[in-house]
């Protein structure tokens, strides 16, 4: 996969993390062509329950950078559970400005296309308040 820039700052805390991990989406930014994502993510283990709503979850903050085709489709409420979120490469496909495809392939509520994905932040294990 292309480099996501600073993407070492969630895999040197969680070993095993993937974009798959992320279980809600808190907020949502679009401005001036980047969207921001603040998110929640919890590890998958071999539980068949996920996420699993007592247990700890960390914040992410990823900005995506030159945004393009953008679809939102959030239920009301604060949290949006995320059921499939991927990043996928898309730097071969050889379209101009277009890295990456973000999707929530289980439900369609989250998809563009964008030229750079950036982890900006990362918080601490804690409890989500639903």
């Amino acid at each position: 996969m292309k480099d996501l820039e600073k993407f070492w700052l969630i895999t040197s805390r969680y070993h095993n993390w993937k974009p798959s991990d992320i279980a809600f989406i808190d907020s949502i930014c679009l401005l001036d062509g980047c969207v921001t994502l603040v998110t929640y993510s919890q590890i998958r283990n071999s539980s068949a329950e996920w996420p699993r709503i007592n247990d700890d979850f960390f914040a992410s903050t990823i900005k995506c950078l030159n945004v393009n085709h953008l679809n939102i489709n959030f239920n009301k409420g604060r949290l949006q559970q995320i059921s499939g979120f991927d990043i996928i490469d898309r730097s071969m496909d050889g379209l101009e400005r277009i890295n990456f495809e973000i999707i929530d392939y289980e439900n369609d509520t989250l998809h563009f296309f964008c030229e750079e994905v950036n982890v900006i932040e990362i918080g601490i294990l804690q409890k989500i308040v639903f």
